[in-house]
Order: structure tokens, then C-alpha cells, then sequence
């Protein structure tokens, strides 16, 4: 696969995400042993479900029975979802730094996954938003979004995603976060390990 598909269904399908499976993830052996559930939504498609057992990822349209994580992405925001995947799926090209916290990321040290994963069980009612002004907005929940009680709002600007995407350093988001600061402060901590190597 060389083109991301516009539309979240098509993405879930076998062979796109085994596509981005191989392009994005950590070899099998460093991936976590655990059995999760990632439930995204797309407003206007439907709600999907990834399922993550010993690494193995496959996906079905519906409801998670008891999500690790949950997405939103709301109406007309698809696209920037589908800019940030190729740019992944092409090795961000043109943005060396990005292209090195990618490679990071995908080798992890052994364990390092399973330790992430059992911390962010840990976090309770959280949610990140997205407001990417010129795109659309996003969440991110540890558990299901409507279920979050502490939340934290991200604001940038799409213009400033895209320069990042061109190679623009990542100084210049200007992030503006609005709500509770401790929701980035749990989610950082249970990312610890693989923040670190993707430095």
C-alpha cells in the first residue's frame, strides 16, 4: 500500500491495516503481551474496534466491550488523520525528526510496552482534546470518552501540524492547553519509557 485511504472504514480493512501494521509498529516480539481493546469513532462513519492480543492486531466495526483507549475524530476531521498516517507510512520525508521518534518508537526495549500498558490501566477518567483549528477536533480516552471526567484541551493550528510535517521544528505547535494539566502529566508518566527512547 502506498496511498492511506480517506475514510476510517477503509483504513480498518485487512490488508490496509496490516499495511500500516508493518509500517508503524514494533516487531512482534518487543509489542505487549496483553489483550486490549482501542475504540475509535468517526463521526459520520461509524464506530470501530482494534483489538490487540500478543501484538496481534485485528479490527471489526462496533463497540469495544471494555476499551484500553477510545478515539473521536470528529465530522470533516478524517483528513488530517489520513495526512499524519502517510507522512507516517512514507517515513516522514521530509521531517528527519519525526522520521528518528518513529524509528525509536518501533524498537522499543523489551518490556518497555507492557510497562506503558499497565500504567495507563492504571489512569482513570482522562481525556485529551484536539482542537486543530482549520481541521477538526479530536479525543483521546483512557476508557470510554463520555465516561471522562478530567479533561485537558490541546489547541494548535493546522497550518503549524502541517509545517511540522515539512519540517518545521516542533517549537513552532505553540501548543495552548486549556483544563486539567494532570491528565498530560499521567498520560507522560505512563509513557515514560517510550518518550525516552523516541528522544
Amino acid at each position: 500500500m502506498s496511498t492511506v485511504p480517506g475514510t476510517l472504514a477503509a483504513c480498518v480493512q485487512p490488508a490496509v491495516l496490516a499495511a500500516l501494521e508493518a509500517a508503524l509498529a514494533p516487531p512482534l516480539p518487543l509489542r505487549a503481551k496483553g489483550r486490549f481493546e482501542v475504540e475509535i469513532e468517526a463521526a459520520g462513519e461509524g464506530t470501530f474496534t482494534l483489538a490487540v492480543e500478543a501484538g496481534l492486531v485485528s479490527a471489526h466495526k462496533g463497540f469495544a466491550k471494555d476499551p484500553l483507549v477510545s478515539a473521536l475524530v470528529e465530522k470533516g476531521a478524517f483528513p488530517l488523520v489520513q495526512r499524519l498516517l502517510q507522512a507516517a507510512l512514507d517515513g516522514f520525508p521530509h521531517a528527519p525528526r519525526l522520521a528518528q521518534g518513529l524509528s525509536a518508537a518501533k524498537t522499543p526495549r523489551p518490556g518497555d510496552l507492557d510497562a506503558a500498558l499497565a500504567a495507563l490501566s492504571r489512569i482513570k477518567d482522562a481525556c485529551l482534546r484536539f482542537d486543530v483549528r482549520g481541521a477538526g477536533g479530536f479525543a483521546l480516552a483512557r476508557g470510554p470518552i463520555d465516561e471522562a471526567t478530567n479533561e485537558l484541551t490541546l489547541a494548535v493550528d493546522a497550518r503549524a501540524v502541517d509545517g511540522v510535517l515539512a519540517g518545521a521544528p516542533l517549537s513552532s505547535l505553540r501548543l495552548e492547553l486549556k483544563g486539567d494539566r494532570g491528565v498530560l502529566t499521567s498520560v507522560l508518566a505512563a509513557l515514560a519509557p517510550i518518550i525516552e527512547r523516541m528522544r
